[in-house]
């Protein structure tokens, strides 16, 4: 199993654009997802996706309908005693059948991975912030990025920032 590589970025909105956002809960933590596409341009028209929770394991797919390919990854978490989250990244496990039961119009569905090899493991404090590197076309550098916040179910959420400003400063990981 490798390591993590971590390391702080800036995220400058103008040269991204947001393809989708959402939040799961699975054991009994919230995850806030947003998937951004870095720089914006050329955009994808045609994309869609979401989760799936099987035994405290989320699946997190991101799909283009136009050439019928999806990626993403399995996520688990667990409190460690300190009071930090350990989060376990694993390759997307959602099958080309199970994508077209969630979307019936594409029969031909083609899984990617993601860049580098997972599993990957990564312990963040309630609230933090994870880049997690989806996608990257090897003839532009256009990278689909997915954001991540993780909060504990039974902390104020009235004090919790807006998640915009929360992405100035992350951690961001890249599978090795």
């Amino acid at each position: 199993m490798k390591l993590l590589s971590l390391f702080f970025v800036a995220l400058t909105a103008a040269h991204a654009e947001k393809l989708m956002g959402g939040s799961v809960w699975s054991n009994g933590t919230l995850v806030k997802f947003e998937t951004r596409l870095e720089p914006g341009a050329p955009p994808i028209t045609k994309h869609g996706g979401g989760t799936l929770t099987e035994k405290h394991t989320i699946k997190r797919h991101v799909c283009n309908f136009d050439n019928h390919t999806y990626f993403g990854f399995d996520l688990t978490m667990r409190r460690l005693e300190s009071g930090k989250l350990r989060l376990e990244f694993a390759q997307l496990t959602i099958t080309p059948a199970q994508m077209t039961e969630l979307f019936p119009k594409v029969t031909d569905w083609k899984p990617l991975a993601l860049p580098g090899d997972a599993p990957a493991l990564l312990e963040v404090n309630d609230g933090d912030v994870v880049a997690l590197d989806l996608f990257v076309n090897p003839s532009t550098g256009q990278k689909v990025i997915e954001y991540m916040t993780v909060n504990d179910k039974d902390k104020d959420k009235s004090k919790d920032k807006d998640f915009k400003d929360k992405i100035k400063d992350k951690d961001k990981i890249k599978f090795l």
